[in-house]
C-alpha cells in the first residue's frame, strides 16, 4: 500500500508465495522451524516467528527485500478476527466475484469458503489466487471509505478493539514508532521493571489450521517470599475439540483433495513458549515426547523444555508437543523468580503483567498469588474472585493485556 499525504495512491495484493525467488540465497530458519517442520530456508511467509511484532516486522522486511526492492516504511499485521471487528463499519459489503455481501456475521465463513479449490481442483492458478478475496474485500472497503456509506462509530470501535486485542499491529520505521509503542499498538513484548511478567506464545507447526478446534486456558500460581523473590508454576491446559472419527496424526503438506475444513480437522503440533522476567530460573517442566512418525525428519522429540534467546530482555523457554485429535494435555513450568516485589518503606507492591499473544481469542486465566506468611493485604486490583488469608485468586479473560497489583504490609519478624 502506497500512501501520499493521507491518500492511498496504490494497492497491490499478492500471495506471500509470490515473493519467493530462490535464485537468491535465503537465511536459515529459526531452529524450532528446522527441527520440527524440516524447513531449510527462512522465507517471508514464515517471518512472524518472534512474539515481538517489531522484530517480526523487521524480519519480514529483510526477507521481502531478498527479491523486492520497494522501500518499506512500515508493516501492518492483521488477521481474520480483525476483519470481523472492522466489518461492522462496512456491512453489507459487496465484493467483486463473490455472490453475497460480506457482514461481520459471515465474513470468517466466506473467507474459508473462498479459499477452497473449485471444480478444477488444486491448480497453480488456485494456489496463487486462493486468498484473492482478501484483496477484493480491501479494495471494496477503500472504495466505501472514499465514496461514503461507512458507519464510522462501529468502524472506530472495531479498530480500537482490534488494536487493543492485538488483532491488528502496526510497526513503523519512522518517528511514529515511539507513540505506537506507548499505546501498545506496535505488538511489542513488554518489559516492566521489577515486576512479575508472563506471556504464553503458541505456534502451530503442523502445516494445518487445527487452532480452530483448540480450547486453551492458563493457570498461574506464585508464592512470594519475604525477600521479594518468588516461586511460580505456569500451567497451560489444551483440549482438542475435534469430533471426527479415526483421525491419524500424520503431517501432510500436499493439497490433494484439500478443503479448509480438512485442514482444521488435524492433530495439533504446538511449540509453546513462555516469556518470564529476566533472571528467572527453570526448575522443572513436564516433558511431552512425540514419536518419530510425527515429524518429517524421522526423529522423535523428547518434548523437553529448551532455553531460547531472550525476547526484548525477557527470559524465554520453549517446548514442543503434539496434541492428538480429540485429546487433552497440560504443559507446566515451575520456576524461580528474581526480586519482583517493590518496597516503599513498610509497604510492599506486587505487580503482574499478563501479556496477550497477538491473534488469539480471549483465554480464561486464573492467577493465584500467595503473599509471605503474616502479610496484611492493603489493596488489590482488580478485585480478587476469592481470598483466603494471604492467598488471593483472580479469574480473568485474556482478551487484552491484564494487570494485577497487590499492595501489602509484611508480617512482623519474631
Amino acid at each position: 500500500v502506497v500512501i501520499d499525504h493521507g491518500a492511498v495512491v496504490m494497492q497491490t495484493f499478492e500471495d506471500s508465495y509470490a515473493v519467493d525467488d530462490f535464485s537468491h540465497p535465503y537465511p536459515d530458519p529459526p531452529q524450532p522451524l528446522f527441527d520440527y517442520m524440516s524447513l531449510e530456508l527462512w522465507v517471508m511467509r514464515d517471518a512472524n516467528w518472534s512474539p515481538d511484532f517489531p522484530t517480526s516486522a523487521r524480519d519480514a522486511v529483510k526477507l521481502y527485500h531478498i527479491s523486492r526492492r520497494d522501500p518499506v516504511d512500515g508493516v501492518i499485521g492483521i488477521n481474520q478476527k480483525a476483519v470481523r471487528e472492522l466489518m461492522a463499519g462496512f456491512e453489507p459489503l459487496k465484493v467483486e466475484a463473490w455472490p453475497e455481501p460480506l457482514t461481520s456475521a459471515n465474513v470468517n465463513q466466506v473467507l474459508r469458503e473462498a479459499w477452497n479449490p473449485g471444480e478444477s481442483g488444486v491448480t497453480r492458478e488456485w494456489m496463487l489466487g486462493r486468498k484473492r478475496i482478501i484483496g477484493n474485500a480491501v479494495r471494496a472497503m477503500m472504495d466505501k471509505l472514499s465514496g461514503g456509506g461507512v458507519r464510522w462509530m462501529p468502524l472506530a470501535r472495531g479498530m480500537v478493539n482490534a488494536l487493543n486485542q492485538r488483532q491488528v499491529m502496526i510497526y513503523s520505521a519512522g518517528p511514529e514508532a515511539a507513540e505506537l509503542a506507548r499505546l501498545k499498538w506496535d505488538g511489542g513484548v513488554l518489559a516492566p521493571e521489577q515486576a512479575d511478567y508472563l506471556m504464553v506464545v503458541d505456534a502451530n507447526l503442523g502445516y494445518n489450521k487445527a487452532n480452530a478446534l483448540i480450547g486453551q486456558s492458563i493457570e498461574y500460581r506464585v508464592t512470594l517470599s519475604p525477600d521479594g523473590r518468588g516461586r511460580s508454576t505456569a500451567s497451560m491446559d489444551y483440549v482438542h475439540r475435534g469430533t471426527q472419527l479415526n483421525v491419524a496424526c500424520t503431517l501432510d503438506i500436499s493439497y490433494r483433495d484439500v478443503t479448509y475444513d480438512r485442514l482444521i480437522n488435524r492433530c495439533y503440533w504446538d511449540y509453546v513458549r513462555l516469556l518470564v522476567p529476566p533472571g528467572s530460573r527453570l526448575q522443572t517442566a513436564a516433558a511431552h515426547p512425540a514419536p518419530a512418525r510425527y515429524f518429517f525428519s524421522g526423529r522423535p522429540s523428547d518434548g523437553s523444555a529448551q532455553r531460547l534467546p531472550d525476547e526484548a530482555g525477557q527470559t524465554v523457554w520453549g517446548q514442543m508437543f503434539v496434541l492428538e485429535y480429540g485429546q487433552s494435555l497440560r504443559a507446566q513450568f515451575e520456576y524461580e523468580l528474581p526480586v519482583v516485589v517493590k518496597s516503599d518503606g513498610q509497604r510492599r507492591e506486587y505487580d503482574l503483567v499478563l501479556q496477550k499473544q497477538a491473534g488469539t481469542a480471549a483465554l480464561p486465566v486464573r492467577v493465584v498469588v500467595t503473599l509471605p506468611a503474616g502479610a496484611r493485604v492493603l489493596s488489590a486490583r482488580p478485585q480478587p474472585a476469592a481470598q483466603n488469608g494471604t492467598t488471593l485468586q483472580f479469574d480473568l479473560a485474556l482478551d487484552a493485556d491484564q494487570y494485577i497489583r497487590v499492595d501489602f504490609m509484611p508480617g512482623r519478624l519474631r
